[in-house]
């Protein structure tokens, strides 16, 4: 009797110890198979990333500075509540492999997303703003589409400008005088694509970064050999770029223009252009002129070339680099006036007769 009762204790442990090793084993296999689905999930999301939608009410922008480790990123979630454990993040992110992937910049992201779709979101390209900046752009307009915009410091541009302008270390910016809007002339005219979280000095440096690449050494000299500094050759330019459209045309008032500067007569060195005063009546009273009256001509400025010889004090506009090549490789004629058509080109006279003809078919002065 008692043999019988310790068979049925050893036969029951048995039982016992086969179904925990079975359980253990079930585990085991099921574990291994999440694992491996797990695992295999995230190769394929690492290699096509899926769409993560975020609906507008829920975004969120967090930024991730330049050089950031994961640890750091982490460290960023966690402070705005977007994870619980920087520590697992961590760990998810190294056993993901997605340490090393995570991209520098402005992201959107929610509090609904879970740990992997963090991960997949951050290893995205971040968020920018694409805005084109067209050559004849004035300083004042930049800053105004800079503020119209969704860059985070798109406001603060102008000022910081007027208060840190000299910050900017670049060769072609060392030697102008002061004068207001001193970066004029300078910002490039082009597309560029903005973090939307950069800061005014970033963006600033995009412009005279792109600005620094389009001069060429070649450009350097023949301001040289033709007698001017290049912010000459700049302001120049710059009158160039809101005078004309048409690409030939371009070289035809550059021609002009070098012309009346080199002039003996005083009188001719007055360029009269109407370009300028549009300049002078847009700073003042923030709108452009399409046509301008004789009354225009007189207003008391520096800038205006139709009072004052020579070159005014600084570029009216950011031109590009066609007109830039056009200030410098003027048109060699002997035209000394120009009248625009109204179509985007202009008839050219070599006489005041003859320009004054021109005047009397096509009107003055339709701007662009």
């Amino acid at each position: 009797m008692a043999r019988s009762r310790r068979g049925h204790k050893y036969v029951s442990g048995l039982l016992t110890f086969g179904l925990v090793l079975l359980l253990l084993l079930v585990a085991v296999s099921v574990g291994a198979m999440l694992s491996y689905s797990y695992v295999k999930r995230v190769q394929e999301n690492f290699k096509n990333p899926k769409e993560i939608v975020i609906p507008a009410s829920e975004r969120m922008y967090i930024d991730i500075p330049r050089g950031s480790r994961t640890g750091d990123i982490a460290d960023i979630l966690e402070e705005n509540g977007l994870i619980k454990y920087a520590q697992v993040f961590k760990i998810l992110s190294k056993i993901n492999g997605y340490d090393g992937s995570y991209k520098s910049g402005t992201h959107i992201v929610s509090k609904d997303l879970n740990y992997e779709e963090l991960m997949m979101v951050l290893k995205g390209n971040p968020e920018i703003l694409r805005l084109t900046f067209p050559e004849g752009m004035n300083a004042r307009q930049f800053y105004q589409s800079f503020s119209d915009s969704a860059l985070t410091h798109g406001k603060e541009l102008k000022q910081y400008i007027e208060a840190a302008d000299t910050e900017f270390d670049y060769a072609f910016l060392a030697e102008l005088p002061a004068r207001p809007d001193r970066l004029e002339g300078y910002l490039f005219p082009d597309t560029y694509d903005f973090d939307l979280n950069a800061t005014p000095k970033q963006i600033i440096a995009m412009f005279l970064d792109n600005f620094e690449r389009k001069l060429t050494e070649e450009h350097y000299a023949r301001a040289d050999e033709i007698g001017l500094t290049m912010d000459q050759v700049i302001i120049l330019a710059s009158i160039i770029e809101r005078e004309a459209k048409s690409e030939a045309d371009r070289f035809l008032v550059s021609g002009v223009f070098h012309n009346r500067l080199n002039s003996a007569d005083e009188g001719m060195r007055r360029l009269q252009s109407c370009a300028t005063i549009q300049y002078v009546y847009y700073q003042r009273n923030g709108i452009m002129l399409r046509r301008i009256s004789d009354g225009n001509t007189k207003i008391v400025d520096p800038y205006n070339t139709y009072l004052h010889a020579g070159l005014p004090p600084g570029p009216i506009s950011n031109p590009g680099i066609s007109s830039i090549n056009a200030a410098l490789y003027p048109e060699e004629t002997d035209y000394l006036y120009f009248v625009a058509r109204g179509d985007g080109t202009h008839v050219f006279s070599r006489t005041y007769e003859e320009h004054q003809a021109a005047i009397l078919e096509y009107g003055l002065n339709l701007l662009p």
